[in-house]
């Protein structure tokens, strides 16, 4: 009998990792739609304007948007990533908590999509080599809208990033992209923040329309991700 039982665990092991896998999207897609539609209630109270790029402690996206959602710390885990990673996130480990001043105690396993937030006026240079681009690139209203999904969160290891539509894959899909250098243009790496094999060779993404899904990692380069990104085809070895 312990023969069989165990002959069936092995058959059907497999089986259940797949399930239990599927559930974590399922999971992950609804906290992305809950914060997509956080963001839409934001912009109705805001004359439909996202709120202004901040680089300080408490002045991320999770701050703006705590007002709107009466559980903020269960929405901001995937529930493949609950390990707290302190600094640089990966597949399975948030991003957060770090002794660097603007990130404090924040975490999560979600960045947002940058390109839905402004700089401050007042923090002009902080990021001026977008400037090569021009700010045609940032989305200024909730209605200020091109045709094609247009993210708004997306399963990360970092709090965000701006991606362009000349970023490369990371090596790596595991750790994805850590560090700040590569913003500067042309080589941008800020997509690799996000192509992370954290489910099934994907991400879970949210949208500006307040919907959510699965993403295959190479269709990450499909999404609007800014009003100038050109969707264009990548190819990505399978591990």
């Amino acid at each position: 009998m312990i023969a069989i039982i165990s002959l069936l665990l092995a058959i059907l092991s497999p089986s259940l990792v797949r399930v239990r896998k599927h559930v974590r999207v399922v999971v992950c897609t609804s906290n992305l739609g809950h914060f997509s539609r956080c963001i839409q209630m934001y912009a109705n109270n805001n004359e439909q304007k996202y709120w202004l790029f901040y680089h300080g402690v408490n002045e991320y996206w999770i701050q703006f948007l705590e007002p709107y959602h009466d559980n903020i710390d269960r929405l901001r885990l995937c529930p493949e990533a609950t390990t707290l990673g302190y600094g640089w996130g990966t597949a399975d480990k948030t991003w957060g908590p770090t002794s660097a001043y603007w990130i404090g105690d924040n975490y999560g396993s979600y960045g947002l999509n940058l390109w839905l937030t402004p700089n401050h006026p007042s923090r002009h240079s902080y990021y001026s080599q977008f400037e090569a681009r021009g700010y045609a690139n940032w989305f200024w209203k909730s209605t200020d809208r091109i045709e094609g999904p247009v993210p708004t969160l997306a399963d990360s290891g970092w709090v965000g990033g701006w991606p362009f539509d000349t970023d490369t894959p990371p090596g790596n899909l595991y750790a994805g992209r850590s560090g700040h250098n590569g913003g500067n243009l042309p080589a941008s790496h800020f997509m690799r923040r996000f192509c992370i094999d954290r489910h099934m060779f994907g991400v879970c993404s949210g949208f500006v329309d307040g919907s959510a899904k699965w993403i295959e990692l190479p269709d990450l380069w499909q999404q609007n991700w800014s009003r100038q990104f050109t969707p264009r085809q990548v190819t990505i070895p399978r591990p």
